[in-house]
């Protein structure tokens, strides 16, 4: 079997930082490559999956099998920019 390893979005960099300032602790894990999410972020006890995308770009096919396959244990959430990023964690940020 040939494994594709996956190579992070031109805006995760950013991304990653922005969460890292307000505290939320961030693990890249797009080199994983078998559609696991890009984004490993914890704050306060709370785990969030986040799948970078640019903006326009779709799943690929082995993210949607992956994301299908865990949502019914927590949510994927795909974001595009620093604020879609934000958003998603605000929520728990703000408790």
């Amino acid at each position: 079997m040939h494994r594709t390893w996956g190579k992070p979005d031109a805006n995760q960099p950013a991304i990653v930082a922005a969460l890292r300032k307000v505290g939320v602790s961030v693990h890249p894990m797009s080199a994983d490559g078998s559609g696991c999410p890009d984004l490993l972020c914890s704050y306060r006890g709370y785990v969030t999956l986040l799948e970078v995308k640019q903006p326009g770009k779709k799943l690929t096919p082995a993210q949607v099998r992956w994301h299908a396959n865990w949502d019914s244990f927590s949510p994927v959430y795909v974001v595009e920019t620093i604020d879609d990023a934000l958003l998603v964690t605000r929520e728990r940020r703000d408790r």
